[in-house]
């Protein structure tokens, strides 16, 4: 299985190539790739499409978990096949907000083990702790 990671941050490379993440990230599209292709951001879907494009996947193939409202929105508008919102804050608002901005689905887990509910764990999803801007997205099939 394959995965990208996608982040506004220039700082998403050092980040992906460290500890548990190094070996889940096949594809990363950057902030310095941002500013290098004139990507827009978010809730522009550019950067997420970059990602997935590498990846040699449709977005509709594809999941995407976000915990920014313009990027849950960035997923929908860039058409991806499942936008999962992160809610770091387990309140019963951020959840709303995120659906409300387009989340086929909430999760409060980062561990894309733990994040998909879905019975295949044909994708994995990541959201980058730490780093100035989340991360995401990924091939899946849907069932």
């Amino acid at each position: 299985m394959r995965c990208a990671a996608a982040s506004a941050s220039r700082h998403g490379r050092p980040f992906a190539a460290v500890g548990r993440n190094r070996p889940l990230v096949d594809v990363l599209v950057d902030g310095t790739d941002a500013h290098r292709m004139n990507l827009v951001g978010k809730p522009d879907p550019a950067l997420f499409l970059e990602a997935v494009r590498r990846l040699r996947v449709d977005p509709v193939d594809a999941a995407m978990v976000e915990d920014s409202l313009a990027g849950v929105e960035a997923g929908r508008r860039g058409h991806f096949g499942l936008v999962i919102g992160l809610d770091r804050t387990g309140g019963t608002s951020a959840a709303a907000n995120l659906r409300a901005r387009g989340a086929d689905a909430i999760t409060r887990h980062s561990d894309p083990e733990r994040a998909s509910g879905l019975r295949e764990r044909s994708y994995v999803g990541l959201s980058g702790s730490g780093v100035a801007g989340p991360f995401v997205t990924a091939a899946y099939r849907p069932p």
